[in-house]
């Protein structure tokens, strides 16, 4: 499933869009507004946390792609490391949480050179 981060040009308010599968098996879209983008990013990305999403595409307030994250470009190591952090950054715990994301990041640094 996919998912989107975005503002209409000029307009307010931030809007995260994801694709569902509906009860008669039908992909439909569903819609949510957030006052700001932290809102919006906060709530797509626990989403793909959870497995709801492969692809999570952001964009700037001016309409234009500004990242886009997928699931099969992530190592799974790396990827539990960095679920981990969130998590505990929620929790508070600031120093624990960059330790685990620094974790991560070597892990997804090493599957990148591997592949070089």
């Amino acid at each position: 499933m996919i998912a989107e981060v975005y503002k209409e040009k000029g307009r307010e308010p931030w809007k995260y869009t994801r694709q569902v599968v509906a009860s008669d098996g039908q992909i439909e879209r569903k819609t949510t507004r957030h006052s700001t983008y932290t809102y919006a990013y906060k709530n797509a990305y626990d989403d793909f946390l959870d497995g709801k999403l492969d692809d999570l595409y952001l964009y700037h307030p001016w309409g234009t792609l500004k990242d886009v994250i997928k699931k099969e470009l992530i190592d799974p190591q790396a990827y539990s490391w960095v679920s981990w952090a969130y998590e505990t950054l929620a929790r508070g715990d600031k120093a624990e949480a960059i330790k685990m994301l620094e974790q991560g990041l070597s892990k997804q640094k090493e599957l990148q050179n591997i592949g070089e």
